[in-house]
């Protein structure tokens, strides 16, 4: 990796942190209770449609708690796709059982709590996205954390602690699924991923595809045989599989440098929206519900983290619940 990309992340990653901090909060309009309840039963019966359909689909014959066989019950997964299936699996297990989990919790309410961590296990179990196992755990610490004095210090020391447990780990029993899940997958392969894909596309002869793989693909024309990944995977290992890349990574290889602050700056504005619902909702609410679609921009671009990781649909839940919770305090 050049140092001046290097040096353009730091600068774009600092400064979306400072806009954050000094920036004043946009103002949300609040929702009627009318259109909050419509919204209810819509993602409601999202909710319901995508079990219904994960087991008309074999999903009770896939189900596997078996970490060394997820990508087998994967390939199953692929086979028997539904209409829509690619958004709302991961609208389920990334936004919607989080909030049935977190409102369990702060509402205090047992049976929502194990509601919520029952059906992601099961959804977890007919998919066999290791994140939808991992995000259970996940959201009950940082809801935990974030009620707590100095968190900040206290999310490094866990990290920390954490980080020497999986170092021992390795040392005892090498590479196994769990090191090599949660610290290689985690930490050095994205990083790794954002210097092959600035090598591929800061060469002349690579050029930039202007988001004409997604947004823009009806008025730009997609300058190469395959898909982004495939044309990596190809250059760099000399075969088809799908290395996403994050979200500086994506920015950089759609626009190049100047992408990289374009995105940032959609970033903070998606943001700054989240911090306006803070007026109604305790931070704790507010870290568990977005911790999880934010965590996909470790792999994966702007745009797809927006809609297919659930980051928009989850600054639409923490709207909802805002604008319940304005609305209650007014009666």
């Amino acid at each position: 990796m050049s140092i001046g990309f290097f040096i353009n992340i730091i600068v774009a990653f600092n400064g979306i942190i400072m806009c954050l901090i000094f920036l004043p909060k946009i103002k949300l309009m609040y929702l009627s209770n009318n259109l909050i309840y419509f919204l209810i039963i819509i993602l409601s019966g999202i909710y319901i449609y995508t079990y219904v359909m994960l087991i008309a689909t074999g999903g009770l014959t896939r189900i596997n708690f078996n970490l060394e066989e997820v990508y087998d019950v994967r390939e199953q997964l692929s086979q028997n796709r539904f209409f829509l299936s690619s958004y709302f699996i991961n609208w389920v297990g990334y936004s919607l059982n989080p909030l049935l989990i977190i409102l369990g919790l702060y509402k205090k309410r047992g049976s929502l709590l194990l509601t919520g961590i029952i059906m992601q296990l099961l959804i977890f179990s007919m998919t066999n996205f290791k994140s939808f196992l991992y995000i259970i755990i996940l959201l009950i610490v940082v809801y935990y954390l974030a009620q707590k004095p100095k968190l900040f210090s206290k999310i490094g020391i866990a990290v920390f602690v954490f980080l020497s447990v999986m170092y021992i780990h390795y040392l005892t029993f090498g590479v196994t699924v769990l090191n090599s899940s949660l610290i290689r997958r985690q930490f050095f392969i994205p990083a790794h991923l954002h210097f092959l894909y600035h090598d591929f596309f800061s060469r002349n002869y690579n050029p930039f595809i202007y988001f004409s793989d997604s947004i823009l693909s009806s008025v730009v024309n997609y300058p190469y045989q395959d898909a982004v990944t495939r044309v990596i995977s190809k250059f760099y290992w000399g075969r088809e599989f799908g290395p996403n890349v994050g979200f500086f990574g994506n920015a950089y290889f759609n626009i190049g440098i100047p992408g990289v602050y374009l995105l940032s700056i959609l970033l903070v504005l998606l943001l700054k929206i989240v911090q306006s619902t803070e007026k109604h909702l305790p931070s704790k609410v507010i870290s568990a519900l977005i911790l999880t679609p934010f965590m996909a921009l470790i792999n994966s671009g702007f745009f797809t983290t927006l809609l297919t990781h659930s980051f928009l649909l989850t600054i639409i839940t923490l709207w909802i619940i805002s604008s319940y919770e304005k609305n209650k305090k007014m009666r």
